[in-house]
């Protein structure tokens, strides 16, 4: 065994970045050649991915990103809520809302996953995209990324973000998998099921090349910008110890109690035409 003074300095290894006392490297990319440079979801990729997005790949991210930012009350928000209530730092606050995504909850990972081997059979066995649909639907008993609690009528987030794709030129084999999937769903299942966003982001993401297990990081990303509000606003309105004995504690994700009625900010705005 080598002494001490034989034995190489410990060091850290990456290919995501380097800094030295002058400057910041980033996937090979000064840090200040790219601010100003790139958007958010450019950025994001090109961290993530190792390489600049193209154009229509980073203003799809930027979509996904800002379409998963906020749902109002929700596992995560709640969390995130609750936390505050206990006057932690706002950083913990937020930790909690991020800890409580998962498989049911922001579980764009596991659709994607579902796209991803459909997919790669379908290329592999030469099949078509109903082909390939129809077995996913009957060799399934659970279809990941279909149907939602609360909007019983169907998400309404997926058809902006698949139309945008198409939009982009970024619409592939996954989403029209997702797609097909959808519309033979009452054949097949004698169900109408309508995909919903986990469904969505992860097919798309598929599109971008994400890996599956990846897939994940936009979901809670995005919505740690919207759990910041959360925090902020239930330390700022609300008493600390939301759950003590002195409070009746009702079910806090129930539709009835997040709709217009207990909605006090802003009145509907039109969208400026000039920022489309």
């Amino acid at each position: 065994m080598k002494n001490q003074e034989q034995r190489e300095q410990f060091h850290w290894r990456s290919a995501i970045s380097y800094k030295t006392i002058d400057r910041i490297v980033v996937r090979g990319y000064d840090i200040n050649e790219l601010t100003g440079s790139l958007d958010l979801g450019e950025m994001v990729y090109l961290t993530w991915m190792g390489d600049l997005p193209t154009k229509a790949q980073g203003k799809m991210l930027n979509a996904l990103l800002v379409s998963t930012l906020e749902h109002a009350f929700s596992p995560s928000t709640a969390a995130t809520r609750f936390a505050a209530s206990g006057r932690v730092e706002l950083q913990a606050a937020v930790a909690s809302g991020i800890l409580a995504f998962g498989d049911v909850h922001g579980g764009a990972h596991i659709s994607a996953k579902q796209w991803q081997h459909y997919v790669k059979r379908m290329r592999e066995e030469n099949k078509t995209v109903e082909e390939i649909a129809k077995g996913l639907l009957t060799e399934n008993q659970v279809v990941l990324g279909f149907h939602h609690p609360q909007h019983i009528n169907g998400d309404p987030r997926p058809p902006r973000l698949l139309a945008l794709a198409k939009e982009y030129g970024v619409y592939g084999d996954h989403c029209n998998l997702a797609q097909t999937t959808e519309r033979l769903f009452p054949e097949i299942r004698k169900q109408s099921f309508k995909l919903n966003q986990p469904g969505c982001v992860g097919a798309i993401a598929s599109d971008l090349g994400f890996p599956w297990d990846l897939v994940k990081a936009i979901t809670f990303c995005a919505r740690a910008f919207g759990c910041v509000a959360h925090a902020r606003e239930e330390v700022e309105r609300e008493k600390g110890w939301r759950a003590s004995t002195t409070v009746q504690v009702i079910q806090p994700l129930d539709l009835e109690l997040q709709g217009p009625k207990y909605y006090d900010g802003p009145k509907d705005r039109v969208f400026p035409k000039n920022r489309t």
